[in-house]
C-alpha cells in the first residue's frame, strides 16, 4: 500500500500543485513538543496577543471580521477551544485555535482526526491578507505553546496542506516534526494515512 501512495503522490504532484490539491490532497500531521523557551520573533507591525476563551469572547468579538466572527464564536462556545489573537489597534488581525476535543473533522481530507489524549491539536490559523508577511504567525508560536502547556498537554499537533510550504517552513522553523501523512482522492471518496516515524 505505501508503495502505492508514494507512486500516486510522484505521479501527481504537478497536478495536485496546479489544481491546489483537487485532484489528490495531501496533508501532513505535525508534532511538536512545547516548552517554555522564549522564541524571539516579534511581529514587524505592533500590537497585542490575546487569548480568548468562552469567558472573554464578548470584549472581543466586534475586533474580528465580520464575515467570520459565526464560525470564531462556534468554535470558541460550542467547542469550548481557546482562540489565540493578534490585536492591532481595534482590529484582530491574525487566530489561531487550539482544541483539546478527542477528535477534529478536517475538511481538506475529509475525515475525523483523532487527537491524541496528550495532545493539543492547532487548527485554523488566519493572518488576514494586508498584515501577512509580517512575523505575526511566528511570534504567536510562543503563546500557543504557553496555552498547550497551561492545558496540561504534553504535545502540539497541527495539520498542513503539503502544497503550502511557507507553512511547513515555518513549523520547521520551530521544531515541528512531521509524524504521519494522509491522503485524500475526492473523486474517489478515499482517505488513507500512514505514519513517517
Amino acid at each position: 500500500m505505501n508503495h502505492l501512495v508514494k507512486y500516486i503522490e510522484k505521479k501527481s504532484r504537478a497536478l495536485n500543485y496546479v489544481l491546489w490539491g483537487k485532484a489528490i490532497i495531501i496533508a501532513n500531521l505535525y508534532e511538536h513538543i512545547p516548552d517554555k523557551t522564549n522564541y524571539d520573533y516579534k511581529p514587524s507591525i505592533n500590537g497585542t496577543f490575546v487569548k480568548i476563551n468562552s469567558n472573554n469572547l464578548g470584549e472581543y468579538c466586534n475586533y474580528f471580521p465580520s464575515q467570520s466572527i459565526t464560525y470564531i464564536s462556534e468554535r470558541i462556545i460550542t467547542f469550548n477551544d481557546t482562540c489565540v489573537a493578534y490585536l492591532v489597534q481595534s482590529k484582530i488581525v491574525y487566530w489561531a485555535f487550539i482544541t483539546c476535543r478527542t477528535e477534529y473533522f478536517e475538511p481538506a481530507i475529509n475525515t475525523n482526526y483523532q487527537i491524541s489524549e496528550d495532545a493539543a491539536f492547532i487548527y485554523d490559523t488566519s493572518t488576514l491578507e494586508d498584515f501577512q508577511r509580517k512575523g505575526i504567525h511566528a511570534s504567536a508560536f510562543r503563546h500557543i505553546f504557553e496555552n498547550v502547556i497551561e492545558l496540561g498537554k504534553k504535545r502540539a499537533e497541527m495539520m498542513v496542506l503539503k502544497v503550502n510550504t511557507p507553512a511547513i517552513n515555518n513549523l520547521q522553523k520551530f521544531n515541528f516534526k512531521l509524524i504521519k501523512r494522509h491522503m485524500y482522492i475526492p473523486a474517489l471518496g478515499f482517505t488513507t494515512c500512514w505514519r513517517t516515524i
